[in-house]
């Protein structure tokens, strides 16, 4: 019994030009859908797409609609995008549908983008009725956890990272918001340890640590006041996080990002950006096989070196058109 991506639809968004949809179906058990494709083809796009289309945020401020449609305006006139997605929850047999527009907008000072207010609806007796949108996302993706439900190559966590990323308490707070919004909106009470921030981070670390123990054992993390510190399990020495090697810190980022999600209510799915991207070929494996074990709904974009020696095949694969350089989603089912 799982929380699914069912379906996913971009429309004008950016490479994608016309409409595109990546259809997984309908399924109540856990599974990993992996969708390859090159370098600039468009799967950061569609990995963003979901964050973007249920909280209407974006990070940069480059073009949300494809280029081919602006570079057509006039002064005045505007192009519009649109992104929906179909998200299940088989435990509770309930369905939703999300969907958000954007527009782009020629101004004397250049494009300027805008976005419409999120739209929800439940199926119900094979009909889509117009529900309330925040009682819809606290259920199957509080906002909260795309902190540590949406990764990318480089860890979005970057646990305790100065430059940029989450902390750990700042993870521990998510984790905690975002489960009380899940159990709220589900009707369920949270275990004890969620009471405060101590006892979920104490749960947490242990979890952590058991999972660092199961995939590399090279390190096990500790918390101290200003953040996380690596130890090695050999001979107790390390120091904080961003000190280690590149590739601990990507895993241990990782792996407290795969915790968070599991102590969730009911699991998100996880959406993961070329994850094994920076991690050598022993973790990378040693991940997928965790991964692979895990209770939840993963959608992985790739590229297809990431895929050497692991038991994992493309569902999908993202392709460029030879006529204007856009993207496209081909099965290969």
């Amino acid at each position: 019994m799982v929380i699914r991506i069912e379906s996913l639809s971009v429309e004008n968004l950016r490479c994608f030009n016309g409409e595109h949809q990546l259809d997984l179906g309908e399924n109540d058990e856990a599974s990993i859908d992996v969708i390859s494709g090159p370098n600039s083809s468009g799967k950061t796009t569609l990995a963003d797409s979901i964050q973007l289309c249920l909280t209407g945020e974006f990070e940069d401020e480059a073009l949300l609609v494809t280029y081919e449609l602006v570079d057509q305006l006039s002064p005045g006139e505007e192009v519009s995008a649109k992104v929906s997605a179909v998200i299940s929850d088989s435990d509770l047999d309930r369905k939703f549908r999300f969907s958000r527009e954007f527009q782009t907008s020629e101004t004397r000072r250049g494009p300027v983008n805008s976005v419409d207010s999120l739209q929800v609806e439940e199926e119900e007796g094979g009909d889509w009725v117009s529900v309330s949108s925040s009682e819809a996302v606290n259920t199957v993706f509080p906002l909260q956890a795309f902190t540590f439900c949406k990764l990318d190559s480089d860890s979005s966590i970057g646990i305790d990272n100065p430059w940029g990323g989450t902390s750990w308490s700042e993870l521990v707070e998510d984790v905690g918001e975002a489960a009380a919004q899940q159990s709220a909106a589900r009707g369920v009470d949270l275990p004890d340890f969620f009471s405060n921030s101590y006892d979920l981070g104490d749960e947490m670390l242990c979890r952590v640590n058991d999972l660092l123990d199961s995939i590399d054992g090279r390190y096990r993390v500790e918390e101290r006041q200003d953040g996380l510190v690596g130890r090695s399990a050999e001979n107790g020495s390390g120091g904080k996080v961003q000190s280690l090697p590149a590739g601990q810190q990507i895993l241990i980022s990782q792996a407290a990002a795969l915790v968070a999600g599991e102590m969730m209510i009911a699991t998100p799915p996880l959406i993961g950006d070329s994850i094994f991207g920076r991690v050598d070929r022993n973790l990378r494996k040693d991940l997928a096989e965790v991964i692979q074990e895990m209770d939840r709904h993963v959608l992985l974009f790739v590229i297809e070196p990431e895929l050497e020696g692991l038991d994992l095949n493309p569902r999908f694969k993202l392709e460029r058109t030879q006529k204007d350089m856009s993207s496209q989603i081909v099965s290969l089912e």
